[in-house]
């Protein structure tokens, strides 16, 4: 799973520098990880959910292999992990972008408006499925995760 993520995230590091790092985060320890495969266990995408509170989380470290890329797996995984929060009564699902946001907002996700950005060009977004909780000054807008 985190050898996915290495040409984003990798940094000036190598393969098992990395690796040694993901291994070792916190962040990936307080998630939750889910995993798209098929039968045979090849993986085809993969995210990291974080519960913030009763009502709010975030989908993280969102991942395809190279070889599997633009063809929809990431977001199927996403599809799947909001029916799953909404089952939940989750009502705010954030995430930060490092890709163009219009992928996300095709997933019912919205950039937040620029006054509560805080990492850019990391792009927070928010998925709220009663659209008549989307109020900025009361949401809980988690930091960078």
């Amino acid at each position: 799973i985190y050898q996915m993520g290495f040409d984003a995230w990798g940094e000036n590091l190598s393969m098992d520098e990395y690796l040694n790092v993901c291994r070792n985060s916190s962040k990936y320890a307080q998630g939750e990880w889910l995993i798209l495969k098929d039968p045979k266990n090849n993986i085809y995408s993969s995210l990291l959910l974080h519960k913030f509170s009763f009502d709010t989380c975030g989908i993280g470290s969102i991942a395809t292999p190279l070889s599997k890329r633009k063809k929809g797996y990431a977001s199927m995984l996403i599809k799947e992990a909001l029916v799953l929060l909404a089952k939940e009564n989750v009502k705010y699902v954030y995430l930060y972008s490092d890709v163009e946001p219009v992928i996300y907002e095709k997933l019912g996700f919205i950039s937040l408006p620029l006054l509560y950005q805080k990492y850019l060009p990391s792009v927070c977004m928010v998925n709220v499925f009663d659209k008549n909780l989307l109020d900025f000054e009361v949401m809980n807008i988690p930091n960078y995760f």
